[in-house]
């Protein structure tokens, strides 16, 4: 039985970010089926006991250098290797504070920002369970990457460049410490395919298990009184935009956005755009918008109500793990329009709860946004009775313990 074992879960922080959302919700659903589970975090933000963080203002102190120290590489580099990248360089006191709590299972999600090295990984003394949020744990530094050098038989560095030298590097280091035992979990088919392609992990188990929703907390608002709240206006329609890294992020595909609209007859269209808007990006924009610069996830009950007052969600993304917001307005009962050969593809059901356009298609984006907002479109009137059966945080939970019980049983260590 693994109900009276310790379980503890690792990610950089408590709450900011998808990956560290699907982890606390993974936590919540362990403890409401009386599971012990602890959350190891970098960045704590609420005062749940469950929820272990930094224990002084020495270790506060060193981590925030740290983080300091990779944003500023990170914008030195950002136009040679990509929007952001981690070398996992650092050590850490994690692994003294796993030795001291003793838990029968590690699972760990994103450890990125130096939370632990590359090289400490691989010293985790426990069974270990390795939730893939995203492509870093097979590629060089970067964590999105199409780059067919990470899916040959050999990594070949022809551009004597710096910057590719690093992350050949950074790559060896990985091929070096991750060959030992411990179960990896992937959040998305799209994500299953491409490990089971990249090099290191070509010949490794690969367990599907989609990022769970508590449905209690998620449901449907009320339209009318959603939009009233914010107030919108009855003669538009509204289509929603959500980034936590802001427009910017070049992979969550905002510029893509815009140009598919210049497909569409705009008259009646009005974009919510969540997250930092860049300037150009402003500019650039040819119909009217309302801009939130945070994601109200410190207010719940406000995001839900954002969800529920639009009309659709666009999600544009050109590489992208699963797409969490994608699950989130779903389940109030919002549909989504996003680009097939992505994660998002396991949400949406094309023609039912949204609409999958061809991959980087901007006319096909923008006739999916045409679709769905039309009145004659056959969208599923219940999407989030779809969503639900697939991704309510029970199923995720019950998988997860299923895992952990095999895993415990077998006590499979390494070596």
């Amino acid at each position: 039985m693994i109900k009276n074992k310790k379980i503890l879960l690792l990610n950089y922080s408590e709450l900011n970010g998808g990956a560290a959302l699907a982890c606390n919700r993974l936590h919540q659903g362990l403890l409401k089926k009386k599971i012990q589970s602890l959350l190891l975090v970098n960045e704590k933000i609420t005062n749940s006991p469950y929820v272990l963080g930094p224990i002084n203002k020495k270790e506060i102190f060193f981590i925030y250098l740290k983080k300091i120290f990779i944003k500023l590489i990170n914008f030195i580099l950002k136009k040679n290797i990509g929007y952001f990248f981690s070398m996992s360089l650092f050590k850490s006191n994690i692994l003294k504070k796993i030795s001291k709590l003793n838990p029968e299972i590690v699972n760990l999600f994103w450890v990125n920002n130096e939370m632990l090295s590359i090289e400490q990984i691989k010293k985790i003394n426990k069974p270990l369970v390795w939730t893939f949020v995203d492509m870093w744990p097979f590629l060089g530094t970067e964590h999105y990457s199409l780059n067919p050098i990470y899916f040959k038989k050999k990594i070949k560095v022809n551009n004597k460049n710096f910057f590719y030298y690093l992350n050949k590097w950074t790559w060896e280091r990985k091929r070096k410490n991750f060959n030992f035992n411990f179960e990896i979990v992937v959040i998305s088919k799209w994500l299953a395919t491409l490990v089971k392609r990249s090099i290191i992990f070509r010949n490794k188990k690969v367990h599907i298990i989609y990022p769970g929703l508590d449905f209690n907390n998620f449901k449907i608002i009320n339209k009318e009184s959603s939009r009233k709240f914010f107030n919108f206006s009855e003669k538009y329609k509204y289509i929603l935009f959500l980034s936590s890294n802001g427009t910017g992020d070049t992979r969550k595909g905002f510029q893509i956005l815009l140009k598919s609209l210049e497909y569409l007859k705009t008259d009646n269209i009005f974009l919510i755009i969540v997250g930092k808007l860049e300037d150009l990006d402003s500019r650039n924009c040819k119909l009217p918008y309302k801009n939130f610069n945070k994601i109200p996830y410190d207010n719940h009950s406000n995001l839900i109500k954002l969800y529920s007052a639009c009309d659709l969600l666009v999600a544009p993304s050109i590489l992208e793990a699963f797409g969490q917001v994608a699950l989130e307005a779903a389940s109030c009962n919002t549909p989504s329009v996003a680009f097939k050969n992505t994660g998002v593809e396991d949400i949406v059901k094309h023609k039912k709860t949204g609409y999958l356009a061809n991959f980087l298609d901007e006319k096909d984006f923008a006739k999916g946004i045409d679709w769905c907002l039309s009145d004659k479109n056959s969208l599923d009137k219940n999407i989030r009775t779809y969503v639900k059966n697939k991704f309510d945080i029970k199923i995720s939970v019950k998988k997860y313990l299923e895992l952990y019980k095999n895993l415990h049983d077998k006590r499979t260590y390494k070596t």
